[in-house]
């Protein structure tokens, strides 16, 4: 479809231009007061343009009228004609008014996210019984440019909020909490780079400030062959304490929610067509709840007794029954800084952005936890400095606005935790408008 618009569209500029050169011959009557091909570039789902169409003063008080109506190419990405706002009296008395002001109107105009869309709007005399006046027909074209072919705001600033939700891979794939993320990039400076065999190049430092609450898995399942000691009390009627020692596998099961705030210096190192590479310098800081659930399975009992002296309980290596709780519930913080490398991935249908980063995680980190009757859950924790690293990345369909998200995120002496999310994405700058497509930054090529 696209090779055979370009050049149906060239044919038509070429003979509206000769229909309108051989119109201009003729006797003064109408014009439009803007260009006669008018292109309008648009980072939105819809544009708005006011049009005037000027009447020669030599037709006032004639028995004739203004016809104003649109047209369009069949072969041409079609335009919902009934939305565009035209006056419902599209016909005109010509009167002083008129003359003097002008015939104004405003077009709404929808813009597509992949495809040029082209209009004619048609003015014409129409004698006193409705028929056009010959050779009084004037056209204008207007030519809506793709939201992605509009780069005049794109090249500096992108604000998407994403909302969706989570998916649990460990509980048949069913959907979880609560996706939300509110992401912005922004141009901060721009230069030109030169060395002695290089031209010159562009080059650009960017800003990423976002603001989100996710949900992350971590499960380990490699915790096997822990001890474990059971003293259970006589029964009624018998003065004999059960002792049972073993071993034991542990598979721990996390989800971890934090409420996060990241901010990243994206330094443009490249651009190559859709390619576009970052060096980035960030931090976060977030705080999390963290939920874990335990299950257990008993490898191997390796002694078993039973005495009537409670107090040579420990003569057998027991020091009272393992506390083994079902699941723990706490809250933690954490802050990092990192270097990282960011490669955005851009078309008209398509964006992608791959983050990976390597730092210092400074955190507080559960050290025991126990159960008593007199002070009931005890927790402790302790502060780690420990290093990390993380990749994420999101792959947005940008004309209806569905992203796919993954991250994962590994520290030492901790098991992977990591995440899938299923969103829609916004641009905030839109945000009236629902299904519009998404505009994303387009760093500037060499």
């Amino acid at each position: 479809m696209k090779t055979l618009t370009t050049p149906l569209l060239f044919i038509t500029l070429i003979l509206t231009l000769f229909s309108n050169s051989g119109q201009c011959q003729d006797e003064k009557g109408l014009s439009f007061k803007q260009e006669r091909i008018l292109t309008l570039e648009s980072n939105t789902n819809t544009k708005t343009t006011t049009i005037i169409v000027t009447v020669d003063k030599s037709l006032i008080n004639s028995d004739k009228k203004i016809h104003i109506y649109p047209s369009q190419d069949k072969y041409e990405s079609t335009i919902d004609l009934t939305k565009i706002q035209l006056p419902l009296e599209n016909k005109f008395k010509i009167d002083s008014n008129v003359v003097e002001n002008g015939i104004s109107f405003t077009l709404n105009l929808p813009v597509d996210a992949l495809q040029e869309k082209t209009l004619t709007i048609n003015a014409e005399i129409l004698d006193k019984d409705s028929k056009p006046v010959p050779k009084s027909l004037k056209q204008m074209i207007i030519i809506i440019k793709p939201v992605q072919n509009n780069v005049s705001n794109n090249k500096n600033f992108e604000f998407w909020v994403l909302t969706g939700t989570n998916f649990d891979l460990l509980n048949d794939v069913k959907p979880q909490e609560l996706f939300i993320r509110i992401n912005t990039i922004f141009k901060i400076a721009e230069w030109k780079e030169t060395k002695e065999t290089k031209k010159a190049k562009d080059k650009s430092l960017f800003g990423q400030i976002a603001f989100y609450r996710n949900r992350y898995y971590a499960v380990d399942t490699a915790s096997t062959g822990l001890p474990f000691s059971s003293v259970k009390r006589p029964l009624i009627g018998s003065n004999l304490y059960t002792i049972t020692q073993g071993t034991y596998r542990r598979t721990t099961i996390q989800t971890i929610d934090p409420v996060a705030c990241q901010f990243d210096l994206m330094y443009n190192i490249n651009t190559f067509q859709e390619h576009n590479y970052f060096l980035t310098l960030g931090m976060l800081v977030s705080t999390s709840n963290v939920n874990i659930r335990y299950k257990y399975d008993y490898l191997d009992t390796t002694f078993f007794a039973r005495t009537s002296r409670p107090d040579t309980i420990k003569g057998y290596g027991g020091l009272g029954t393992t506390f083994l709780p079902e699941k723990i519930s706490y809250r933690t913080s954490s802050g990092n800084i990192n270097l990282g490398l960011l490669w955005i991935y851009d078309t008209n249908t398509i964006n992608i952005k791959t983050h990976l980063t390597t730092g210092i995680s400074s955190f507080s980190k559960l050290i025991s936890y126990s159960e008593t009757r007199g002070a009931g859950s005890v927790y402790r924790f302790d502060n780690y400095i420990e290093p990390y690293a993380q990749m994420r990345m999101f792959a947005t369909q940008k004309s209806i606005g569905i992203s796919l998200g993954a991250e994962a995120f590994i520290r030492k002496n901790e098991v992977t935790a990591f995440n899938f999310t299923l969103s829609k994405t916004f641009d905030a700058t839109q945000l009236g408008s629902i299904f519009s497509p998404i505009s994303s930054l387009k760093p500037s090529t060499n």
